[in-house]
């Protein structure tokens, strides 16, 4: 199924002039290419007792979920600290790249200082691609 942001288009290829070795079975092919691609921003805002993790996901997905993540390192290792469900709000082409984004928010509570990273990710479906974005910073 594609979806009313997705682009569906017919295309013909042709395999032609081989190289010196190489033999072409069958030249030519027909096939669907389909936009299902997409593409997580990411930025991280501090205050003194929360982190804001905020950013948009083009093609505009109003209504779907980003799973946003906060790890703090411990002992060299990335340790969950905790999960937001982040609804997804808009449909709008916010940076003039012809593309519908929406816009997403969640807050965590901001753990003791040292090295942090938040995932956020979009689990993508059937006629539209996953994608995520990662942003390091201190905590």
């Amino acid at each position: 199924m594609i979806g009313p942001s997705s682009t569906r288009r017919l295309s013909f290829l042709s395999l032609v002039n081989p190289s010196v070795g190489a033999a072409i079975d069958t030249g030519q092919a027909t096939g669907h290419i389909v936009n299902d691609d997409t593409r997580t921003r990411l930025a991280i805002t501090k205050g003194a007792l929360r982190i804001s993790a905020h950013g948009r996901l083009s093609p505009a997905r109003p209504g779907r979920h980003m799973v946003v993540r906060l790890f703090r390192k411990r002992n060299g290792v990335w340790v969950r600290i905790r999960t937001s469900r982040a609804i997804l709000r808009g449909r709008t082409d916010l940076n003039g790249d012809s593309f519908t984004d929406s816009r997403y928010v969640t807050r965590f509570l901001r753990p003791r200082p040292g090295a942090c990273k938040v995932i956020a990710s979009f689990p993508g479906g059937a006629t539209v691609a996953s994608s995520k974005a990662i942003k390091l910073f201190r905590c």
